[in-house]
């Protein structure tokens, strides 16, 4: 239209005269704003991991993730239920170090002290925290370490060793329940734990009571004594591993929780 507009002008300009360009310009559109909308920052995942956004446009993310990807699903149900029967298996660990405690003492003052009373006391209660906390965190831990790590592809990692079906019946195979929590443990705190080796602390800490309590066992065939020193490292040892396995569960759990929401309003 422009070009038209101008050919006409210069056809119907007087000879002599100078005929000059008309040039149209369109309004601007009102619906358009001026400035443009900000980008959003490179470096972000879609929530199902498959695209990855490089601060201009979305790109399929190249690597496959794995057959068991799934959308995320929330884990703090899971996680509040770990941390509590944990906690009640740590209590009663620390029971059983009490009554060890009291056995000691009762062996200082001879048959008929009331430290054998209190050894009774304590030992019944521990029986009751320690039963209850170990067999509830048997079932919670590898339910909330299922989700967790079915939740790993959703929040856009990649390259996982294991699986979510591994992350919770690795716990239930012998000799492998030796390796693999502490290695599904270790990949879900490389993502999202603080960088701290939490995860090799609460390892050593759950496998050295083991072997502390195997050597109490055998002492105390010649020295009820040691026997006791040796179960009351062994109950301090997991009570610290109980700890531990709170922490990384809690900040675990939360980091996904928050990693998950930037992905949303991203």
């Amino acid at each position: 239209m422009g070009g038209s507009l101008a050919y006409h002008l210069r056809e119907r300009a007087p000879r002599g005269t100078v005929a000059c360009a008309v040039t149209y310009q369109p309004p601007p559109d009102p619906y358009q704003s001026a400035t443009p909308r900000p980008s959003a920052p490179a470096g972000q995942y879609s929530p199902d991991g498959r695209w990855y956004w490089n601060g201009e446009q979305w790109i399929a993310v190249t690597v496959p993730g794995p057959a068991w990807a799934r959308p995320y699903a929330p884990v703090e149900g899971r996680a509040a239920a770990a941390v509590a029967l944990v906690a009640l298996a740590s209590f009663g660990f620390g029971l059983v170090l009490l009554a060890h405690a009291f056995d000691l003492a009762a062996l200082a003052a001879g048959t008929g002290s009331a430290a054998l009373v209190a050894e009774a006391i304590a030992a019944l209660f521990a029986i009751l925290a320690y039963g209850a906390g170990v067999i509830g965190s048997a079932i919670t831990v590898p339910m909330w370490m299922h989700r967790a790590f079915r939740n790993l592809p959703a929040l856009g990692e990649q390259g996982m060793s294991w699986s979510p079906a591994w992350a919770a019946g690795g716990w239930f195979v012998p000799f492998a329940n030796l390796v693999i929590p502490y290695l599904v443990m270790r990949e879900l705190w490389s993502a999202f734990g603080d960088g701290r080796s939490l995860p090799q602390q609460w390892w050593a800490a759950y496998i050295g009571a083991g072997v502390v309590q195997i050597v109490g066992f055998v002492l105390a065939v010649f020295s009820r004594a040691a026997g006791d020193l040796f179960s009351m490292l062994a109950d301090l040892s997991l009570i610290a591993a109980g700890f531990l396995l709170i922490v990384m569960i809690r900040r675990i759990s939360r980091r996904q929780r928050d990693r998950h929401e930037q992905l949303q309003v991203r």
